[in-house]
């Protein structure tokens, strides 16, 4: 999958859903904004299928950090609840693309292993629960919240419950990266 392409249409596809809400917003320009906002839900819910289908981590990771990015960007300076959790959000996939790069280092990861507690709550089939498996994990909260609130459409709900697949998606990938970099000696 072309990595570059697919965050500049995650970026297109957001700017097109901003809009249309600000469209929605203002008189006169409700049916542009509608046009807006169903042409960028309609892109970003392509993404993240494609992205899903990728069954790729790094993607994965890219495509969430991305969609993080531009939801912060265009928040409101004031709405501390939303600014707050999209900016740990963004900080916890900034960590998972760290563990990402450690991972594809068998040696390495050997290494850091070791520093994680061998009790079961820290571990996923043996695997430590690094990282990645977290930003997955907390980002599945962040959407499972997300999808609860009232007035949410159908379009909406659909890109979320995609992207709610796609962490599992992920960090099932991102699990068999851990048991081939601690099977390799």
């Amino acid at each position: 999958m072309d990595l570059d392409g697919l965050i500049k249409s995650l970026v297109d596809n957001s700017a097109y859903i901003n809009r249309g809400r600000k469209g929605f917003d203002t008189e006169g320009q409700e049916a542009e904004g509608r046009i807006n906002y169903t042409r960028g839900i309609a892109g970003a819910l392509q993404n993240f299928k494609d992205v899903g289908a990728s069954r790729d981590c790094l993607v994965i990771a890219f495509a969430e950090l991305t969609f993080m990015e531009q939801d912060l960007a265009y928040s409101e300076e004031d709405d501390k609840d939303v600014r707050d959790s999209l900016n740990k959000g963004i900080q916890d996939f900034v960590d998972a693309l760290r563990c990402l790069d450690i991972v594809k280092k068998p040696p390495e990861y050997q290494i850091g292993e070791k520093l994680f507690p061998t009790y079961f709550k820290f571990r996923r089939e043996g695997c430590p629960w690094d990282a990645y498996q977290v930003a997955c994990e907390a980002n599945k909260s962040r959407i499972k919240n997300i999808l609860r609130t009232p007035g949410l459409n159908m379009k909406e709900k659909a890109v979320l419950k995609e992207r709610f697949a796609n962490m599992d998606i992920g960090r099932d990938a991102y699990l068999e990266l851990q048991k081939a970099a601690l099977s390799t000696s």
